[in-house]
């Protein structure tokens, strides 16, 4: 669908839907993947299986940190261009990387590590 739509052909309107659908699904999946810590989806679907989903707060901060920094990124000068609110976005999320460069988990350690360094590339362009 996607290589006729760039060819400038009007997709039908049921396969338009199943489309958002399935693109829905996806951040909803990306986003969860974030918060507890890993990208397997087998893994995913095998945590959320039974009640409650226990999550680390180290690994679930690191993926609230993932999210303020895509929120800030629509805070940009080339979106709503409102530099105070991206600063404390980029502020709150780089606090959110706290526990886990202080933690023990170095697979969890690096990725802060990696994230603290797209903030203050972000922090950087304003």
């Amino acid at each position: 669908m996607l290589g006729r739509t760039e060819a400038g052909a009007i997709p039908v309107e049921k396969t338009f839907e199943s489309a958002v659908a399935l693109v829905v699904d996806r951040y909803i999946f990306l986003q969860v993947s974030d918060f507890v810590a890993t990208d397997d989806a087998a893994a995913v679907q095998t945590m959320f299986e039974s009640r409650p989903v226990d999550v680390p707060k180290e690994a679930f901060l690191v993926g609230a940190a993932k999210t303020l920094l895509s929120a800030a990124a629509v805070l940009d000068k080339d979106s709503l261009d409102d530099s105070a609110k991206k600063s404390a976005t980029l502020k709150r999320a780089k606090e959110c990387l706290q526990p886990a460069l202080d933690g023990d988990d170095k697979a969890l350690q690096s990725q802060a590590k990696a994230l603290a360094r797209e903030i203050r590339t972000a922090s950087a362009s304003r």
